[in-house]
């Protein structure tokens, strides 16, 4: 059962010009410490950007999948409380696949949605594409039962 969806389309100057304008303070308030590790390991600068847009746009997507955009308020029951950067990480997985951790607020409005459905758990899955300087992001947030998960899902 689907429960949100989001998307964000980010462009790659903009998180280039917040890097270079705040520097280490905008890192620290958006990204996770590992999503900073793994982009600054990047072979190249380009690279190093298009990471960060990525985690960027997976984090605003997956925002708007829980209902609740950044630092605002979600709405309906249980769901009222304010969702922050860090409350979402992005990651690969060894296939290359991307993954989503969710934190604190997060975390918790996503089991609160999954619980209201009747469902067991509730699972996130992002697409991310990069194209012209552009990335897209594509979140679903669901809900099932335990025992329906596949091998490489991840579960909230």
């Amino acid at each position: 059962m689907i429960l949100g969806l989001g998307t964000d389309l980010c462009a790659q100057h903009r998180v280039e010009s917040l890097l270079k304008r705040f520097g280490d303070r905008f890192l620290a308030r958006v990204f996770s410490k590992k999503e900073i590790m793994d982009a600054l390991g990047a072979h190249n600068h380009r690279r190093k950007i298009t990471m960060l847009t990525s985690a960027f746009a997976a984090k605003e997507a997956t925002s708007k999948a829980l209902g609740t955009g950044i630092r605002r308020l979600g709405t309906g029951e249980g769901f009222s409380l304010p969702v922050f950067w860090t409350d979402i990480e992005s990651g690969r997985l060894a296939s290359g696949k991307p993954f989503l951790r969710l934190f604190g607020n997060a975390r918790k409005i996503a089991r609160a949605r999954a619980e209201k459905a009747d469902k067991a758990i509730a699972c996130v899955e992002i697409s991310l594409s990069d194209e012209g300087g552009m990335t897209h992001a594509l979140v679903a947030l669901y809900a099932c039962a335990r025992s329906s998960l596949h091998e490489d899902s991840i579960y909230i």
